[in-house]
């Protein structure tokens, strides 16, 4: 019987939902899965209903109900049945499996407190970020998850899933976590433990794609392009230092505000740096 359901054409778009899915259960298919497939896909077209998605103040099928009311009480009923079911699975175990659906599942389930944090200090936002897996972070940021937390211990203490996204050279994931974050230029702003913004790191990549994409975001007067690390260090003063340092990234951070003769610690300024690499004597 399910072999020559499926082996029908049936348009489905043209069904009424309840009926579809009652031809998916004879065939067979998982309808919570189906279901929880459903819900990323439309996460993904529909960026807009993360906010009611994710209100964990509210019962989940209040939340179903507001961002798919044609869900009938059965199909929602089978969805709650299958998470109460998928309980005992933490979201630790489905991110290590890279399990979207049990992370999404477990996020449906109010669980994004219990997001771990590895022995490094790294939690799975930086580890998402690293590895360049873009949809599972992306679901992750979009239930709340602070994209500002820094690493915990370590000479990278401090960084933030962007700095580590950046450090990467991950541009997709750059721009990703920039366009899902509520305040972008708040994530711009932060700095790690040597106070070095992701625009310090940004310029010592080979290409100038990821320092256009960051520049692309800081809209907020407040983000200051002259800010320095702990020694006064400049973003343009790491340009004229880096070995990939060129002069397209020096003329757009120019363009964007960045002080050339803005000094560090020792008085030492951008143009002192660009003079002295281009093996020049000031006196």
């Amino acid at each position: 019987m399910p072999k020559k359901i499926m082996a029908m054409s049936v348009d489905f778009s043209k069904l009424p939902d309840e009926l579809s899915y009652l031809i998916f259960e004879m065939a067979g298919v998982d309808i919570p899965k189906l279901l929880l497939w459903e819900l990323r896909l439309g996460l993904q077209v529909r960026p807009e209903i993360s906010d009611v998605l994710f209100d964990l103040a509210q019962p989940l099928v209040d939340r179903l109900a507001q961002v798919y009311p044609c869900l009938s009480l059965y199909l929602v009923s089978t969805l709650l049945s299958y998470l109460n079911r998928c309980s005992d699975t933490d979201i630790e175990q489905s991110l290590r499996d890279r399990d979207l659906d049990g992370v999404f599942g477990a996020l449906l389930m109010g669980r994004l407190q219990q997001l771990p944090t590895e022995v490094s200090g790294l939690s799975f936002l930086h580890l998402l970020a690293r590895s360049g897996d873009g949809e599972l972070l992306r679901v992750l940021l979009m239930a709340g998850a602070d994209a500002t937390m820094g690493i915990g211990q370590g000479p990278d203490r401090g960084q933030t899933v962007l700095h580590v996204a950046v450090r990467s050279e991950q541009l997709p994931i750059v721009d990703m976590i920039l366009s899902v974050v509520d305040e972008p230029d708040r994530l711009l702003s932060c700095v790690d433990v040597a106070e070095r913004s992701v625009f310090h790191w940004a310029v010592g990549l080979p290409k100038a794609d990821i320092l256009g994409c960051l520049l692309g975001y800081s809209l907020a007067p407040s983000l200051d392009i002259n800010m320095g690390d702990e020694t006064g260090f400049t973003v343009l003063h790491y340009a004229m230092c880096s070995q990939y340092g060129s002069v397209r990234m020096v003329q757009i951070l120019i363009s964007h505000g960045a002080d050339i003769s803005r000094v560090d610690q020792d008085g030492v300024s951008p143009l002192h740096l660009g003079v002295l690499r281009l093996g020049f004597s000031c006196g």
